[in-house]
């Protein structure tokens, strides 16, 4: 079984997503359901890593970077022997390539 450690910037971008959905959007319920949807997410994940994808760029493939989609984000993830680091989540429609290379 893998262990799981969030990095602070996909604690950040969960917070920032929810908060723009709940206060921005004025849709607690909405905001209520992501929060529910990435916690079942992140369990499947924890439960076989392996069976998502590794990103379709080259480089960032190498490097182990996998993903999965929730409605309009994507969780970025890498896969160590025993444990799962949960990376980023970012807006589908943003620049991910240029923001998981740096």
């Amino acid at each position: 079984m893998y262990t799981i450690k969030f990095a602070e910037s996909y604690r950040n971008d969960v917070k920032s997503a929810v908060n723009y959905i709940k206060n921005n959007l004025q849709n607690p319920i909405a905001a209520q359901r992501l929060k529910d949807v990435i916690k079942n997410k992140v369990k499947k994940i924890k439960e076989n890593p392996l069976i998502f994808s590794r990103v379709p760029d080259k480089y960032l493939a190498s490097k182990g970077y996998r993903f999965s989609i929730i409605n309009n984000y994507l969780i970025f993830f890498m896969v160590n022997e025993k444990q799962i680091d949960i990376i980023r989540f970012l807006y589908g429609y943003r620049d991910w390539i240029n923001i998981l290379e740096k």
